[in-house]
């Protein structure tokens, strides 16, 4: 797909697997099974923080939600932009990285954009990738992640919100 953007990292060239299980990262992840309680609590709670910041400028976002019957720890904080007339994502993301957030794409996003499906008539048998799959193609081009592990503390947390809030101030004059 011409015109998107893509995080070098998260690009995909060839089909296949990347494992590699190292004794090492074993070791650490046994390490970090010793905090789970304390990483899922701050993940949870940074979560609810995120969603209080951005739920006042709902209308510009779709927020993440759990589905039905779930109690996810989120990994991240996903808004989605919604379709509007006065910025999109990139606008977005660019105003909070040039104030010192951090953001991530949506990962891979459609997959079938990326350079290792060239090759293998996905065109062909799937045709404009935008038409046949729309929910993809605005989750890719208009999703991001922030953040939600145990290292956002409550100072970070009130910059996001001073940040996001003077976003929407410049935005909409107030």
């Amino acid at each position: 797909e011409k015109n998107l953007i893509y995080d070098h990292r998260y690009i995909f060239d060839e089909i296949g697997f990347n494992l590699k299980p190292l004794e090492i990262q074993g070791a650490i992840g046994l390490e970090q099974l010793k905090r789970l309680d304390n990483l899922e609590s701050a993940r949870r709670e940074n979560f609810k923080k995120l969603i209080n910041i951005f739920k006042p400028y709902e209308k510009f976002f779709m927020l993440p939600e759990p589905t039905i019957g779930s109690d996810p720890c989120w990994f991240a904080f996903m808004p989605l932009v919604k379709q509007n007339d006065l910025f999109d994502k990139n606008d977005f993301v660019n105003y909070l990285e040039k104030n010192k957030i951090q953001t991530r794409p949506y990962f891979t996003g459609n997959v079938l954009y990326h350079p290792a499906y060239r090759n293998h008539g996905i065109h062909e048998r799937y045709g404009n990738l935008k038409e046949r799959f729309p929910n993809a193609h605005v989750a890719t081009t208009s999703s991001f992640l922030l953040g939600t592990f145990i290292g956002i503390d409550e100072a970070k947390i009130n910059q996001i919100k001073k940040v996001v809030d003077a976003f929407f101030g410049e935005l909409l004059g107030k």
